[in-house]
C-alpha cells in the first residue's frame, strides 16, 4: 500500500502530498502522540500484569508439586 500511495503523493506535488495527510489521519494511520504514549502505557501494564500472573501461576504450581521455595522467574 505505502509502495503505491508514497510515489502517487510525491507526482501529485504538494497537493498531492497534503492529500495524503489528510487521508492518513482520517484513516487512522497516523495518531496524535498523546493517544499513542497512552496506547503503550496501555501495553505496559498489560504486559507488567501478565508477568505477575504467570509468576503467580508457577509459585502455585511449584506449592501442587510439594516444592519448598518459590521458583525463580
Amino acid at each position: 500500500m505505502w509502495e503505491v500511495l508514497g510515489p502517487l503523493a510525491i507526482q501529485a506535488g504538494p497537493w498531492g502530498l497534503i492529500a495524503f495527510v489528510v487521508l492518513a489521519i482520517l484513516r487512522g494511520w497516523l495518531i496524535p502522540r498523546r493517544t499513542h504514549m497512552d496506547r503503550v502505557g496501555d501495553l505496559k501494564a498489560a504486559i507488567a500484569a501478565l508477568e505477575a500472573t504467570v509468576h503467580e501461576q508457577k509459585g502455585q504450581i511449584g506449592i501442587l508439586l510439594g516444592r519448598v521455595r518459590e521458583p525463580t522467574s
